[in-house]
């Protein structure tokens, strides 16, 4: 068994020790002083007395290299010690330097490894108010000496891409040195240890403040926290925000650069403290080629090569950091990390000012200028109707209004957007539908001139090359209403819109028609109106407009899609033609009950639907004198007009059944039964038009449209009836409800006389009132 000696005697106080050593010098082994053998106790004297009773060996190595050995005072035993130094993380040690690492002589190792005395020494400190007599170090370290004797390569300086050191613009912030940061005399020189503590770092990379979210860097260079120091802090990239895209968390993988967390984008995510690239930013990835950027925004290399590539474009352009296009690379000749590269210049269409800032005459793009903006900017953006429905179309707020918003440049224009023309967000006619959602994209039918290559409009383009809406609406430049760009002359009044192409030597030349026969004035409007009929009617500067009057976009859509008819009606293709004419005349609609149906008329010219026989809007077949757009035929000219209307098919030479009408005598007569009553019976004028004072003619009795079934008129499928029964039920015969016109005068006997009115032997009485 192994025999325990003690040693006695070794514990000293500190103020034992006398420090006055310039630089460390041998001592005998054999000493036996007391404040030597607390550290280096296999110097003790009491290993070579024979006599001695000790408790352990000799230690077979030198123990004041030992990490223990300084510890078991730096443990906050003694005044000078610190807890960081053994709890906290601290510099390594019992490690092999790397191998790229030239540790230096005077900087000793043990047995190859990092040990406490590598960088501190007992024997050092020439002077007692020296920062080595504080700390100890073997070598002055009051300019970071000590740190770049074994880093060297981390202070090369901003031209080989690591942070500076040395004296800087601006004190070291308060904050740093409350954290932990050394400061030498002059705040104003930056050392390793403003940023790095050796010992008792809570954070990586033994930092005295964390990077997580950016802020050992932004307490200095404050004036990169967005937000801080300008209003246009929007312009700049934005602080510490969330990756969006697997590709993006990959870019900063792949450049060996670090995310906040979260994923977030910090400081640390593009820049590289000691291993960057050259140049004074330190940044992972070149600048020149926007590398750096297209890592994370890889769509945005669509817009290399074109015309706001200012590389080929406008090579001599300098940002307003003075930096030309081939080293600042295409994103740097207009964007900067931390603050705007070219200064904004807000103008009405455009709020941000980032496209007037070029787009000016004394600009790199010049020749793009002072094209005026045609497209309306005043609208009311509240009203969903007119919001842009796509994600990608922003409104802007206004310069002069900035709680409201406006359309802007870079509401349907994107300027990273390959390929052109134009930079549009989408192609032509998409941009235009993300608002106008009522009009069909593609655009079909007689108004599509995109396989037209023969149709040009007034600039000399083809719909190829401007779209389907471009042909005829322009939003730069555009001349008259609702931004005309198809012909030459601007449209006056919301008819010209259709009259400029429709007419001889217009663009649709062949398809001119007749001479508008349907009345179009404010009572038709009004009509319009009463019906709640979705047929839009347009005020003067040619838009839609609720108290506006009858346009030919009244009944024709110019917009229709592949379903509407040849001529552009507000139908689906397949419909019957009357039911256009019912949105208005609802009085109309039973007319497939009557003896005037579809099935009756389909044979004649203008058919097979029912109001063709007799009506034409625009007179293809010739007009009359009457207020109605008839074109049916006439008869004998003795008869009054509305009376010439019915014998067209009710005389000698219609195809109709022929009726001899029995003319009611010529007299004055005012019709005292309000139109709203049950027994009303109109009167007619001289032009055949409804009045409170008139005469007796076909319409007082009988209803050419027919009329709602009711009591004692049941509803009825008219294919299932023949036409005898279609007569029986007298669909065409307006009830007799007393009392009425015909009893003002005729009394009980009105009745008779209403219902035998064409045939005078049973009209006949003895007794003949009013006679």
């Amino acid at each position: 068994m192994k025999r325990l000696r003690l040693i006695t005697h070794v514990a000293l106080p500190l103020t034992a020790w006398s420090v006055t050593v310039h630089a460390q010098a041998p001592v005998a082994r054999t000493s036996a002083g007391r404040d030597c053998v607390m550290c280096h106790l296999e110097w003790a004297a009491a290993f070579e007395k024979p006599d001695a009773i000790v408790l352990i060996d000799r230690p077979a190595q030198p123990q004041a290299a030992e990490e223990a050995t300084c510890l078991g005072c730096h443990d906050g035993s003694v005044g000078d010690s610190r807890k960081r130094v053994w709890i906290e993380h601290g510099h390594k040690t019992g490690v092999a330097a790397p191998k790229d690492m030239n540790v230096p002589a005077v900087l000793p190792l043990t047995d190859g490894k990092l040990a406490c005395r590598t960088c501190h020494t007992a024997h050092s400190g020439p002077a007692p108010d020296s920062p080595m007599m504080i700390f100890f170090t073997r070598v002055p370290n009051d300019a970071s000496q000590l740190c770049q004797m074994c880093h060297p390569a981390m202070t090369k300086g901003t031209e080989l891409g690591t942070h500076p050191v040395g004296g800087m613009p601006w004190p070291v912030p308060d904050a740093i040195v409350a954290a932990g940061g050394r400061v030498t005399p002059d705040r104003q020189r930056l050392i390793c240890e403003t940023c790095h503590t050796p010992h008792g770092s809570r954070e990586e990379h033994l930092l005295v403040m964390g990077t997580q979210s950016s802020e050992l860097c932004l307490t200095c260079h404050a004036k990169l926290r967005p937000g801080m120091w300008r209003p246009d802090a929007a312009l700049e990239h934005p602080q510490n925000p969330p990756l969006s895209s697997p590709a993006q968390r990959q870019a900063i993988r792949d450049m060996g650069t670090r995310m906040g967390p979260g994923d977030t984008l910090i400081c640390l995510s593009c820049h590289k403290l000691h291993h960057g690239l050259e140049g004074r930013y330190m940044l992972a990835d070149s600048l020149a080629q926007s590398n750096l950027c297209v890592r994370c925004h890889p769509e945005r290399k669509e817009m290399f090569g074109t015309k706001h590539d200012l590389r080929t474009s406008a090579p001599d352009e300098r940002n307003r950091l003075g930096v030309r296009p081939a080293d600042s690379g295409p994103c740097g000749a207009c964007h900067s990390f931390h603050q705007f590269a070219r200064r904004p210049d807000p103008q009405p269409l455009d709020p941000t000012g980032l496209c007037a800032t070029c787009h000016h005459p004394d600009g790199c793009a010049g020749k793009a200028t002072g094209l005026p903006f045609s497209h309306p900017s005043d609208l009311d953006w509240g009203d969903p109707a007119v919001l842009p429905s796509s994600g990608d179309l922003t409104l802007y707020p206004r310069v002069d209004h900035r709680a409201k918003k406006t359309i802007a440049c870079l509401t349907c224009h994107d300027p990273h957007r390959a390929p052109e023309p134009h930079f549009l967000r989408h192609e032509p006619d998409q941009v235009c539908a993300q608002c106008h959602r009522d009009y069909p994209v593609p655009l079909t039918g007689p108004h599509d001139f995109a396989p037209r290559a023969d149709k040009k409009n007034a600039r000399g383009r083809t719909a190829a090359e401007t779209g389907r809406c471009g042909f005829c609406h322009a939003t730069h430049n555009a001349v008259g209403m609702l931004m005309w760009a198809a012909t030459p002359n601007a449209p006056n009044g919301p008819d010209a819109l259709c009259t400029e192409c429709h007419r001889a030597g217009g663009l649709a030349a062949a398809k001119t028609g007749a001479p508008l026969l349907h009345p179009a004035g404010p009572q038709t409007a009004a009509r319009v109106r009463a019906s709640a009929s979705h047929l839009p009617l347009y005020g003067v500067d040619g838009r839609k407009h609720e108290n506006g009057g009858i346009a030919c976009g009244t009944c024709h859509d110019p917009h229709a899609g592949p379903d509407a008819t040849g001529d552009l009606l507000r139908l689906t293709r397949g419909t019957a033609s009357n039911t256009l004419c019912m949105e208005c005349h609802r009085d109309t609609r039973w007319i497939d009950v009557s003896l005037h149906n579809s099935r009756s008329l389909g044979n004649y010219p203008g058919g097979p639907w029912s109001c063709g026989p007799c009506h034409s809007t625009h007179g293809r077949r010739g007009t009359t004198t009457t207020t109605s757009p008839w074109v049916g035929p006439l008869g004998e000219n003795h008869w009054p007009p509305d009376v010439r209307r019915c014998m067209g098919c009710h005389g000698d030479r219609g195809t109709a059944t022929r009726i001899t009408p029995t003319p009611h005598p010529d007299v004055y007569m005012r019709n005292v039964t309000p139109p709203d009553s049950a027994g009303y019976l109109p009167l007619l004028g001289p032009d055949g038009d409804v009045r409170e004072e008139g005469r007796i003619a076909c319409l007082t009795c009988h209803v050419p449209h027919g009329r709602a079934p009711g009591e004692a008129l049941p509803a009825v499928d008219p294919a299932r009836l023949t036409r005898t029964q279609l007569a029986a039920l007298r669909y065409m015969v307006r009830p007799y409800v007393a009392p009425n016109l015909c009893t003002t005068c005729h009394g009980f006997d009105g009745i008779r006389r209403y219902l035998y009115y064409h045939q005078p032997d049973k009209r006949k009485s003895t007794t003949e009132v009013g006679q």
